[in-house]
C-alpha cells in the first residue's frame, strides 16, 4: 500500500487543507513500487479538508491509461 499525507492547494486561488489518500496493493501501488507502468490502473482513495480541518471530505481517483513515454523518462512527481 502507498500512504500519503500532506496539503493540497488550489493552482489559481489560495484555498489549502489537509489532505490523507491511500492505493491499495491491488489497485495499483503493487505495480508502482515494483516499477511495472505498463497498462497501469490505479485507484486512488483519501479525504481532504478546509484549511486546518482534519479532513472529512472523501474523493477517488482513477487512472485508467498507460504513463506517456516522454514521463516514464524523467524522474518527477505531480500529486
Amino acid at each position: 500500500m502507498i500512504y500519503c499525507s500532506g496539503y493540497w492547494r488550489y493552482g489559481a486561488g489560495t484555498e489549502t487543507g489537509l489532505i490523507t489518500f491511500t492505493i491499495s496493493s491491488s489497485e495499483g501501488a503493487s505495480n508502482i513500487l515494483a516499477g511495472d507502468t505498463t497498462n497501469l490502473q490505479i485507484k486512488i482513495r483519501g479525504e481532504f479538508g478546509d484549511g486546518n480541518n482534519p479532513p472529512d471530505k472523501t474523493f477517488q481517483l482513477e487512472y485508467l491509461r498507460p504513463f506517456s513515454d516522454s514521463v516514464k523518462q524523467d524522474n518527477f512527481f505531480i500529486l
